[in-house]
């Protein structure tokens, strides 16, 4: 009894939430950004770069598939699933991306949240010693609002959000990166969507260890979260990651194998009230 109670509490408690958002506000799609607790504005190009800083797809020279899902608290009705597909091209490397979130019980969908985005990168600025590279996502946002208890339909809506990053690197150890999400400021029902910046700086003192410091702010909020992560490779196929972020606190840590062309990773992050999100990723590299 005390299980479906909290159960229906939490329930009620995310709706109120997206409804009063209108659209979720996760900083950390992927296992990169999992791992990281956030903290991965800085880092070199990879999974993350559509959804955290198309900047980065800049560095990407390897068609590159990623799939990742988790239960949001590790709750079996909070369902969070996202795609990247990544390609280079002579004319900026190009990005896919999907994010899809849900509210499901009782095998009904009270509430589901999409958003398919289009990203490029591209160097603005490259030699032997530095870089400047520039990015843009392009994101279709939906959110369905599900059918009542009766059977009516709720309705849906859509719009168009637009995501711009930039990234600096000096002798490919010191990196620097800003990101801005919703730049455009998109709405629904006449709301705003959540717009984001985040900024930090990310340092290789060897190459197989990259740390990373990111500062976080929701434009209209008073708080402010601060980001740190560390990456180590410990050979060519096992790669060890862990974060941590303040306010409010939670640690994120995680495990990545590569077997050849193929990866699957694991990560882990904890919420200072709710249970532990656990998220398990799948990546090829052809090329």
């Amino acid at each position: 009894m005390k299980q479906i109670i909290l159960s229906n509490l939490i329930i009620i408690i995310f709706i109120n939430s997206l409804f009063s958002q209108v659209f979720s506000d996760y900083t950390y799609t992927g296992y990169e950004a999992v791992t990281s607790a956030g903290s991965v504005v800085a880092k070199e190009g990879g999974e993350s770069s559509p959804f955290h800083n198309p900047s980065g797809l800049a560095d990407i020279n390897t068609l590159q598939i990623n799939v990742g899902y988790s239960n949001l608290f590790n709750l079996p009705y909070l369902p969070y699933s996202n795609l990247s597909i990544l390609l280079p091209t002579n004319f900026g490397n190009i990005g896919l991306s999907y994010q899809g979130i849900s509210v499901e019980y009782q095998n009904n969908k009270l509430i589901t949240e999409q958003a398919i985005g289009f990203s490029q990168g591209f160097y603005a600025q490259k030699d032997r010693n530095s870089t400047l590279s520039l990015g843009y996502t392009v994101n279709y946002l939906s959110i369905n609002q599900g059918k009542t208890i009766v059977g009516e339909d709720l309705g849906s809506a859509g719009t168009v959000g637009l995501d711009l990053g930039i990234q600096a690197t000096f002798r490919e150890r010191h990196r620097i990166g800003a990101f801005i999400k919703n730049i455009n400021n998109p709405s629904i029902s006449d709301s705003f969507l959540p717009k984001r910046l985040n900024i930090g700086m990310a340092y290789s003192p060897y190459q197989e260890v990259m740390t990373s410091f990111t500062v976080s702010r929701l434009f209209g909020s008073s708080s402010t979260q601060y980001m740190s992560s560390l990456n180590y490779d410990v050979n060519k196929i096992l790669s060890l990651s862990t974060g941590f972020q303040s306010n409010p606190n939670r640690i994120g840590a995680g495990f990545q194998l590569c077997l050849k062309n193929f990866e699957f990773g694991y990560g882990l992050l904890t919420h200072h009230v709710m249970p532990i999100t656990h998220q398990i990723s799948f990546g090829l590299r052809i090329g």
